[in-house]
C-alpha cells in the first residue's frame, strides 16, 4: 500500500504567479494583520507559554526526564521564540535563543541543568512583569543567561570508532 505525499505548500512564487495570482500587496498586508494579531495576543500567549514550562521544570530533572517531556520543553522555547520574533519582542527572542542553546547542548545530567532552565524561565517572568527593559538592563540580563549555558559541559557524544 503506498502512501499518497502530502500537498506541498505554494510557495510565495505560486502564489504571485498563473491565473490563482494574488497580488505582493494583498500579501503583505496579510502579513502586516497577522503580525498586529500574533503582537495584541503575545502577552497572554507568553503567560501561557511560561506557566506550561514552570510547571514542566518538576520533571525535567538530569538523566531521569524523559524525552517526550525533553521535546515538550525544547518545542515551547521554540514556540516563544518563533512568536516573539512576529511581536516584535526581541529580547523574549534572545533569551529562548539561549534558552536552545542550553536545551541542545549541555548535559542534562550536571546538576546545575535545573537552575540554568530555571534561570531562563525567570527571565521570561520578569519581562512579563516589566515590559521590555533598556538597553543596558537587557544585556546585562542576556549576558548572565549565556554565562549559565557557557558554565555547563557539552553533552556526552558518542563518537563511533574508527
Amino acid at each position: 500500500m503506498s502512501k499518497i505525499p502530502a500537498a506541498r505548500p505554494m510557495s510565495l512564487r505560486d502564489k504571485i504567479s498563473g491565473p490563482h495570482a494574488v497580488p505582493i500587496a494583498r500579501l503583505v498586508e496579510r502579513g502586516e494583520a497577522a503580525s498586529l494579531r500574533i503582537q495584541k495576543d503575545f502577552d497572554g500567549f507568553l503567560q501561557q507559554r511560561v506557566a506550561e514550562l514552570e510547571e514542566l521544570l518538576d520533571t525535567l530533572d538530569g538523566d531521569t526526564a524523559s524525552d517526550e517531556v525533553r521535546r515538550n520543553v525544547f518545542t515551547i522555547v521554540l514556540d516563544i521564540r518563533g512568536s516573539s520574533a512576529l511581536a516584535g519582542k526581541p529580547l523574549v527572542g534572545t533569551i529562548c535563543s539561549t534558552f536552545e542553546t542550553l536545551l541542545q547542548q549541555r548535559d542534562p545530567a550536571d546538576p546545575r541543568m535545573k537552575a540554568a532552565i530555571a534561570s531562563h524561565t525567570a527571565a521570561l517572568n520578569l519581562v512579563m512583569a516589566k515590559g521590555a527593559l533598556d538597553e543596558e538592563s537587557s544585556r546585562l540580563l542576556i549576558g548572565e543567561l549565556s554565562r549559565a549555558v557557557d558554565c555547563l559541559p557539552l553533552k556526552k557524544q558518542d563518537f563511533p570508532a574508527i
